[in-house]
């Protein structure tokens, strides 16, 4: 499975992004692993770091500037 099947697939029921988006988002992942590690090139063997990373990405979109989320009423359950 190739890494942006894998990210598709990791969003579960989400709607799938556009193709393009989806392609930009590995590469983004793939330049911050790169980054990371100080290399030039991917090592064998992170298939799943890329496609969780570009899932992070995903899910963060829109947030940028945010200081605070609230999720839910916030009363709990009894």
């Amino acid at each position: 499975m190739s890494v942006t099947e894998t990210f598709l697939t990791l969003l579960g029921g989400a709607s799938a992004p556009p193709a393009d988006l989806s392609a930009a988002l590995v590469a983004q992942a793939d330049g911050m692993l790169l980054g990371y590690l100080c290399r030039d090139t991917m090592p064998e063997g992170l298939e799943a770091a890329r496609a969780a990373m570009a899932v992070s990405l995903y899910n963060r979109m829109g947030a940028e500037g945010e200081k605070s989320r609230d999720e839910g009423d916030g009363h709990s359950v009894s």
